[in-house]
Parts: structure tokens; C-alpha cells; sequence
């Protein structure tokens, strides 16, 4: 197959041209269309032609817009094939079910997959934190639940050679095991709240989100910024900008005595200005804004029996954070 005419970056890899990422040698695809060349990762192609078939639209090559061609809508396929795993589900009454997925597929939504399949008319999921998953008598929550199932370490994930889809579908065995209530239970959803927390934000899954007690939502927030404010040592402005852009992105709520342990952590090289707009940031968070009228301190953060953040705060710190897009941040306005 020759690769005359693809495009190539200054190191001579070829790019992909619709992602225009370096292609692996062993998934370069050519596609001659009219006296030019496209050169794809076939990889590429084929999460094109799988979202297209689930849509129930004909696979189109998106440069030309034309459909592919007979034999490279094959060689798609038979690529498609090599990727492909069975996962076979075993519960404790003894049944069995399985289905097939794509090694691209993280372990969160595989699991997510297996609980349907285990309940498939139950739409209650706050059950999910019932079960743990075993793979090779392991527990899934060994495991970051984000990670593409190829990019575990699980046997029979990697990604075969195209050649190998001939050998069949590899199959991963997943032991679904209930736990009884007691302090294993609460052993097993102090690690998994926080794993399916975070798999649900990195996805907006936020019918996931409302499933995790809020109680437990405030803890992992509140977590976060404490190691933010415990391992900074940077300039003070810089804190200030990774701590919008952390409340930002975890629409973060804490509570006030929180709030008030998170302040006493602040550096104590802040200037009284720059510690005004943090704690200003930090009590905005609270979601029992009442106990906040008891101090004194807190009164000056304090407007309509709960802090506001006001215009005049607002550009201050718009005026001192610069390139952050304010308010794009605060479209997580609380909302109490």
C-alpha cells in the first residue's frame, strides 16, 4: 500500500486526516477519491461507521461525503471485528449473561452495561452500589473507572493485530457479587462513591451524580480543595484561578464549617485583598448559608442572610484572574 501523497508531519508520521493525529504504522488506510489521496486511521473509521450504523445512517467518508467504497467499508469492519470482546457475566444464583463491547469502551460503562443487562427493566440504580465486580477475583475499584478497557490490564483487553480477527472473540469473564449490609458495604461505597463521583462528571451523567448522597458529593469537593490548599505553593493568583476552575468543573458545594476549615488552610503569605476574594469564593460554596450569620467574621461575606457574590465582586475578581472566562465559570451559580 503506498502512503504517496498522505500528509505527514516534520518527523515523517502520517496524520490522520480527520483527526490529524499520527497514525500507528499497522492502521494506516488509503482512500484515493478522484486524483487525490486521504490517508486514515482505520481506527478512526471505524468509530465513524459504528456511531453511523447505531444512528441509522449510511457510513459516509467524511472528507468526500460520499459512502465508502464496497471493500473499505469491509476492511472497516473486519478491523471492527478485531476490537470487539465478549463479557461474560456470572452472579451468585448461577446465571449467566454476556454481551460484546469495543476495547474503546472505559470500565465504568461496561459496568454500567452489566447492571442493565443484570436488571434490565429496573431503572434504580442507586442499587448499583450494592454489587462489587470481580475480574480475575479483583475488584473493579482497584481500577480508575475511565480507563479504556484496552488500556487495562485485564487478560484478553489489549487490542489484537487485524489479522487475528479470524481466532474469534476473546472473552472476559466479570463475577457479579453482592454485598450484604453491615461494614462491608460501607467499606465498599466509601471507594466506590467517590469512582462513579468522578466517572459521572467526566461524562454528565448527571441522573449518576444524584444517586450519590449528597453528603458524601460535599465530602469528595471539599476534599479536593483541602489537597489543593494543603500541596499549593505557587503564586497566590495562580491559586485563586485553579480554585474557580476546580469549583467550576465539580460544581462544587460545601458546607460551612467546611468552608471555614478550607480558609484556615489559605496560605499565610496572602495579601488581605487576595484572601478577601478566595474566602469571598469559598463561603459562595455553602449550602447552609444561615449558619454563616453566626460569626463575625463571616458577616462581612455575608448579604441577605447568605453570601452573594455581587457585581463589584465579580470584576474584582475578573480584574484579577486574568484569562479565566468568569463567566463562563459561574454559569454553576449555586443554586440553594
Amino acid at each position: 500500500m503506498s502512503t504517496e501523497g498522505c500528509q505527514h508531519d516534520e518527523n515523517d508520521n502520517i496524520i490522520d486526516s480527520i483527526t490529524q493525529d499520527i497514525i500507528p504504522p499497522n492502521r494506516i488506510i488509503v482512500i484515493p477519491s478522484k486524483g487525490t489521496v486521504n490517508c486514515f486511521d482505520i481506527e478512526t473509521l471505524y468509530k465513524l461507521v459504528r456511531d453511523s450504523t447505531a444512528t441509522g445512517r449510511q457510513p459516509i467518508n467524511p472528507i468526500t461525503q460520499t459512502p465508502f467504497p464496497p471493500d473499505i467499508l469491509n476492511k472497516i469492519r473486519n478491523y471492527g471485528d478485531t476490537l470487539k470482546r465478549r463479557i461474560i457475566i456470572r452472579t451468585p444464583d448461577g446465571r449467566r449473561y454476556e454481551f460484546t463491547v469495543d476495547v474503546d469502551l472505559t470500565i465504568g460503562d461496561i459496568i454500567l452495561e452489566i447492571f442493565r443487562h443484570r436488571f434490565p427493566n429496573f431503572q434504580n440504580f442507586d442499587t448499583l452500589f450494592d454489587y462489587d465486580f470481580l475480574i480475575n477475583a479483583k475488584s473493579i475499584y482497584t481500577m480508575d473507572l475511565l480507563t479504556p478497557l484496552r488500556e487495562s490490564n485485564i487478560p484478553g483487553s489489549q487490542t489484537l493485530h487485524a489479522e487475528a480477527g479470524a481466532l474469534g472473540i476473546q472473552e472476559i469473564p466479570i463475577d457479579v457479587v453482592y454485598v450484604f449490609q453491615g461494614p462491608r458495604i460501607r467499606d465498599l461505597r466509601k471507594i466506590a462513591y467517590p469512582k462513579w463521583y468522578q466517572f459521572a462528571k467526566a461524562k454528565g451523567l448527571d441522573w449518576l451524580i444524584d444517586t450519590i448522597p449528597e453528603d458524601v458529593r460535599q465530602d469528595i469537593n471539599y476534599r479536593q480543595i483541602a489537597d489543593l490548599l494543603y500541596n499549593y505553593s505557587g503564586p497566590a493568583i495562580d491559586l485563586l484561578t485553579i480554585l474557580l476552575k476546580t469549583i467550576a468543573n465539580n460544581h462544587t458545594k460545601i458546607t460551612s464549617r467546611q468552608a471555614r476549615t478550607l480558609i484556615g488552610m489559605l496560605p499565610f503569605n496572602l495579601d488581605p485583598r487576595m484572601f478577601n476574594l478566595i474566602s469571598h469564593v469559598l463561603y459562595s460554596r455553602v449550602i447552609d448559608k444561615y449558619n454563616l450569620t453566626r460569626g463575625l467574621i463571616e458577616r462581612e461575606y455575608t448579604y441577605n442572610e447568605g453570601l452573594e457574590l455581587t457585581p463589584e465582586i465579580e470584576v474584582e475578581i475578573m480584574q484579577n484572574v486574568p484569562g479565566v472566562d468568569w463567566y463562563s465559570l459561574y454559569e454553576i451559580q449555586p443554586e440553594f
